[in-house]
């Protein structure tokens, strides 16, 4: 999960039978991302990174649903250089948010931290470094 954006959580180049993705308020982008990988291959699971107890509800929905956990991966550093592998990957605003900081990195700007503003201190979370940091 990454905020109020659906992330398929895979780097460039997975091969996974099976994707869970995250979100937290956008189920119309999170069943698009679901149709396009069909049910069969992907799950879709809503929570709110910024509270462990969802986290942890959703990793247990993702066991109870597929039976394991054979990868959890959340994509914590991108290099800027590669920020474009990323962006098919990426859906709803978390693709906006990705295009955003592209432009940003061109323009001449040294980080983008992509962080959750569902915590109790967001701006202070996010210069801590929790989130995607693209540099």
């Amino acid at each position: 999960m990454t905020g109020t954006a659906t992330w398929s959580g895979l780097a460039p180049s997975s091969s996974l039978s099976r994707v869970a993705a995250g979100y937290s308020r956008d189920k119309e982008t999170a069943q698009r991302f679901l149709d396009s990988y069909g049910k069969r291959s992907a799950s879709v699971h809503q929570g709110n990174i910024g509270s462990n107890e969802d986290c942890e509800w959703v990793i247990q929905e993702v066991l109870n649903q597929h039976g394991r956990l054979g990868l959890l991966k959340v994509v914590a550093r991108i290099p800027a250089k590669a920020i474009n592998e990323f962006l098919p990957l990426a859906q709803g605003r978390m693709k906006r948010k990705l295009m955003a900081a592209a432009i940003a990195l061109e323009g001449g700007v040294g980080r983008v931290i992509l962080a959750t503003a569902n915590t109790d201190r967001p701006v202070t979370s996010a210069l801590q470094g929790r989130g995607t940091v693209i540099a």
